[in-house]
């Protein structure tokens, strides 16, 4: 990557189109969501039902950008050391 990356790396990086990772875990998914979309840290757990769907609108679009979702740690080492992603949250 040229620069150090941010939460819209994840979101907007169309640079980086298939080559970004998600955890597949829907709870920290959607914490990195409302963070993305500007939700106050004092109520990621705690939104209504407006920002909920903000953070849904942001997960479904982000979808076309992943190459794929991780499950164990082995799999994000294997996908970096394959050089088949060049960001992840993890």
């Amino acid at each position: 990557m040229d620069e150090e990356p941010d939460w819209s790396t994840l979101f907007e990086g169309t640079k980086y189109k298939g080559r970004l990772v998600m955890r597949d875990y829907a709870l920290e998914g959607i914490a990195i969501a409302a963070m993305y979309v500007g939700i106050d840290r004092d109520r990621i757990f705690k939104m209504d039902d407006k920002e909920l769907a903000e953070c849904k609108k942001a997960r479904i679009s982000q979808k076309k950008l992943l190459r794929t979702y991780w499950n164990s740690i082995a799999d994000l080492t294997n996908l970096f050391a394959a050089g088949e992603v060049v960001c992840a949250f993890s």
